[in-house]
């Protein structure tokens, strides 16, 4: 079974809605999303979350936003291509993030 265009769509616009809805959470739990911050030792500084989350969305978005775009077109083979890639920076960045919010938010 060949994957069609319309299900390269269907996949692309799935895990978009799932990184906008973690954004939607991650804004829901801050009060004022661009100035809450956290401190985490001199070596890690002062760093936003909101800024964080939206970065770490943006590398989720992108690949899967462009692919949509490529199958939209009809270009089939590039669209799978930036899928795959999508798929593979979530694979390698979702234990990373988790084990590092882990490590900055959990309990000592």
């Amino acid at each position: 079974m060949a994957i069609e265009d319309k299900d390269i769509v269907k996949i692309d616009a799935t895990v978009i809605a799932g990184a906008l809805i973690f954004l939607s959470i991650l804004s829901a739990t801050t009060s004022d999303p661009l100035a809450m911050s956290f401190s985490y030792g001199e070596s890690f500084g002062n760093t936003t979350i909101s800024y964080i989350g939206l970065a770490l969305a943006s590398i989720f978005i992108v690949p899967f936003a462009f692919s949509a775009i490529l199958a939209t077109a009809g270009r089939i083979v590039p669209a799978k291509i930036s899928m795959a890639l999508g798929f593979a920076i979530l694979a390698i960045l979702l234990p990373i993030l988790t084990v590092a919010t882990l490590v900055l938010f959990g309990e000592p």
